[in-house]
């Protein structure tokens, strides 16, 4: 019966792509009979079926039928306030700090966490903690009548299935910056819906002749944060979830050129606003903010509400292209949300720093400079995003790291591992901090700019400070990218009576005479 899912073919022993269909899908076919294979599990559709005329037609058929058939607000179903949460796997850090800040700003009510079973784990760090809830949206009842539910489609299912009739909504990555219990007053939520702006990008990402409407007013709606009280947002949340549930028609995943539908999400929820011409509430027209990577939103009187990390997220290095940054002069309560993500990430267990932290350092050469310094007073000239820096401070006695660069990244990691109390930060030149760092240094890394003069010259710098037997470490020493640093250290090797300690790749380290 439903040998057109890939899945189901290669369990056979098939090769999906190989499979001819068991309908054939043409462009002129009636829209009606596309209307009724579309009620079923996902086909595997021909190549540019979105754009066929016929295939607009038959959705429009489809969410004419749903909003005939659409099931009344169910009286006495619904009861309370509570926050819902989606997300799991390498969301759960965000769900985490949601979590912990919700509480931290004051909510009191119930929070549901939903997530999407196995393909979305949730351990007992979220599952823990106090007043929080965990709901597998995959083995839930409602999960049946869906045709599909990936990470944005599940928003709807999470919302509608809640059992509270005033809902918080966010998504894993936004929190509160004060106590969001206020957007339910009816003076600051006028008609039961709040919703919140996106940036002008997104004011052209819906085609609204898939949705058989004229266009709205233009202004982009962000799918972070949601306000609902539930009696008078019942129809929306209907109607967008069944765009959802449609989501192989109605999701373009782009912000430019969309021929068909919307974006993602955010888009089925302001095309239900518009098509059932539902009031809904905002506080700004654009979001107060939109820097490194997150939004900052306005709550009802102007003043920030939300941080929406939608590029700067909670979570490992390696599970998103970018890893966290830390910014505390632009986030509001940016130390505070950090403060939990390192306590998820503490609970999670110590990685090792090589297989973690972001840098240049290849793994054996943290390993050798992690034996170097065991023990050891350091001096780090050059740190970057701190690979090296977190690698000696987990063995070194301490360590006072110089670099002109921002030390952001650097305090992050070293945090993350439990060694921040062991580090000197210090940002400037290294000829100017050199003198008033302390010392004498019985391990230092040379590891600024790679060329034979700035090499010599930050040899010069601390050479002075380095006690007896001190190791010396350069990186990218013999890389023919950078002939500048071995040649350098030839010369002080020759000068100072300095001897091979040990080599990784790159990473050349000696020891001075005692």
């Amino acid at each position: 019966m439903f040998a057109h899912r890939p899945e189901v073919r290669a369990a056979w022993g098939g090769d999906p792509a190989g499979c001819v269909p068991p309908v054939d899908f043409r462009p002129d076919m009636p829209a009606a009979a596309l209307a009724e294979l579309l009620t079923e599990p996902p086909y595997v559709m021909p190549d540019g079926w979105k754009l066929w005329p016929v295939a607009r037609e038959a959705h429009l058929i489809l969410a004419e039928r749903f909003l005939a058939e659409m099931p009344a607000y169910p009286e006495g179903r619904f009861a309370g306030r509570g926050a819902v949460i989606c997300g799991g796997g390498r969301y759960e850090a965000s769900v985490y700090v949601a979590c912990r800040m919700l509480r931290e700003v004051g909510w009191r009510h119930p929070i549901q966490v939903w997530h999407r079973g196995p393909a979305e784990p949730v351990s007992d760090r979220v599952r823990q903690l106090p007043g929080v809830e965990v709901v597998d949206a995959e083995s839930h009842p409602a999960r049946a009548a869906r045709r599909l539910l990936g990470g944005w489609e599940v928003k709807t299912l999470a919302v509608l299935n809640s059992p509270f009739e005033e809902v918080l909504f966010l998504d894993a990555d936004c929190y509160p910056i004060y106590d969001p219990n206020e957007c339910f007053e009816p003076e600051h939520n006028p008609h039961g819906i709040v919703t919140w702006p996106d940036n002008p990008i997104g004011d052209e990402c819906v085609h609204w002749p898939s949705y058989g409407v004229a266009p709205d007013d233009g202004y982009a709606l962000n799918g972070g944060h949601y306000v609902y009280a539930k009696r008078a947002a019942w129809r929306v949340l209907q109607l967008a979830g069944h765009y959802d549930d449609h989501s192989d028609y109605y999701y373009w995943r782009s912000v430019t050129g969309v021929a068909v539908g919307g974006f993602g999400d955010q888009e089925q929820v302001r095309a239900a606003l518009h098509r059932l011409g539902a009031p809904h509430h905002r506080y700004t027209r654009r979001p107060l903010a939109c820097r490194h990577g997150s939004y900052i939103q306005a709550g009802p009187h102007g003043r920030p509400l939300f941080v929406h990390r939608f590029f700067n997220k909670f979570a490992p290095a390696g599970d998103f292209a970018l890893p966290p940054q830390w910014h505390p002069g632009s986030n509001p309560m940016e130390l505070v949300a950090w403060r939990y993500f390192l306590d998820w990430m503490s609970a999670a267990g110590a990685a090792d720093p090589a297989d973690e932290v972001p840098g240049w350092f290849t793994t054996a050469e943290c390993r050798l400079w992690a034996e170097a310094c065991r023990g050891r007073d350091v001096l780090e000239l050059g740190r970057h995003l701190g690979r090296s820096t977190t690698v000696a401070a987990v063995t070194a006695k301490r360590v006072v790291s110089l670099d002109r660069a921002d030390d952001g990244p650097a305090d992050f990691w070293l945090q993350r591992y439990g060694v921040r109390h062991k580090v000197w930060l210090r940002v400037g030149t290294f000829a100017a901090l050199g003198p008033s760092s302390g010392g004498p240094f019985t391990a230092c890394l040379i590891d600024g700019a790679h060329d034979r003069d700035n090499v010599a010259a930050d040899i010069a710098n601390v050479v002075p400070h380095l006690a007896p037997g001190a190791v010396v470490g350069f990186h990218d020493h013999d890389d023919p990218n950078f002939p500048g640093v071995a040649e350098a250290v030839a010369e002080a090797v020759a000068a100072h009576g300095w001897k091979p300690a040990g080599r990784a790749d790159f990473l050349a380290l000696f020891e001075t005479p005692r």
